[in-house]
């Protein structure tokens, strides 16, 4: 039974060179006698080489919620944020959702202009041997996407992180623009995204399901739990299998998050399993729990599921 691999792509790059050869043999010429009564005439062959049709492939469109007819392929990104320390850090994460969706991101003309307008304020609080810190962050502002003949589509973004209540003496800002603006920036792009493009943001709400946890649990649970809201909000009748697996097979992986550790679990996690299971009962008939002797039925369930819909294995299709 395959195993997926979620929302990761590998990238080979083949090359092949030939050179060299053999030393070039002399050629003896013999005299060729030609009667004076003889002509000679020589035939020039042309060949003629047709090279193939050029192929050019189009990247489908992504559709935007509120505009009619088709979406867009490509985006102007700006960002105006203060403190501006930060701007490159959002800016990042803006560019990643629409990489994500398959989006380019252009600095000439595009087909879309997508602009953020937002401030930050630092959060501190107070550490043994180390004082205050600025340790949280909120922002407030707005993300507005523009297309020529189209009504612009304003969404707020207001988002926060609280302060931790331990941190390693590395966590400790000394100054406001050291504030964590990019943790507090991370679920108001997974509302901007969804609002803006609908299903067509479940590759990136895949994508956020995907990352790397690290600190705070509320933290690091805030945004997939935000995904999580997003998808389950959404009218996913006209979804691809394809990316309904990919988005169930990253919120299993996620369970390992909502499993009690030593009989505890973190109010953060309770509330985001709670959350998941939700998602997954939409799909499954059977509730398969929440522990590690879980997960492998969950997988089997998973690949039952596609299989049942496509009549292969994720992976399998065209195989013999």
């Amino acid at each position: 039974m395959m195993r997926p691999v979620v929302s990761s792509s590998l990238v080979l790059a083949l090359a092949a060179a030939c050179g060299g050869g053999a030393a070039a043999t002399p050629t003896t010429a013999l005299p060729t006698t030609v009667a004076s009564s003889t002509t000679t005439t020589t035939t020039s062959t042309t060949t003629t080489t047709t090279l193939p049709p050029t192929t050019t492939t189009t990247v489908p469109a992504v559709p935007v919620v509120g505009w009619e007819g088709e979406g867009v392929r490509s985006v102007a990104v700006s960002l105006e944020f203060e403190p501006e320390v930060a701007t490159a850090d959002l800016l990042y994460e803006v560019e990643e959702a629409m990489r994500v969706m398959g989006i380019e991101v252009t600095a000439g003309p595009a087909d879309a202009r997508l602009a953020f307008t937002i401030g930050g304020t630092g959060r501190t609080a107070n550490y043994m041997n180390l004082g205050r810190c600025y340790t949280g962050a909120r922002i407030a502002g707005t993300a507005t996407l523009s297309r020529d003949g189209f009504e612009d589509l304003v969404v707020p973004v207001e988002g926060e992180v609280g302060t931790p209540s331990l941190i390693r003496d590395s966590e400790c800002g000394e100054e406001e623009e050291d504030s964590p603006f990019a943790k507090a920036f991370a679920v108001p792009m997974v509302l901007v995204t969804s609002t803006l493009f609908g299903t067509a943001s479940i590759p990136y709400l895949t994508f956020v399901l995907n990352r790397p946890f690290s600190g705070e649990i509320g933290q690091v649970l805030a945004a997939s739990h935000a995904a999580l809201g997003a998808f389950g909000a959404m009218d996913r009748s006209a979804v691809s299998t394809d990316d309904l697996y990919d988005f169930l097979a990253a919120g299993i992986t996620s369970i390992v998050h909502a499993i009690p550790a030593d009989g505890y679990i973190d109010p953060a996690a309770r509330d985001y399993g709670e959350e998941l299971l939700a998602v997954l009962l939409e799909y499954s008939e059977v509730d398969h729990g929440f522990e590690w002797d879980s997960l492998d039925r969950w997988w089997e369930w998973l690949d039952q599921w596609y299989l049942d819909l496509t009549g292969h294995y994720p992976g399998q299709e065209g195989s013999d």
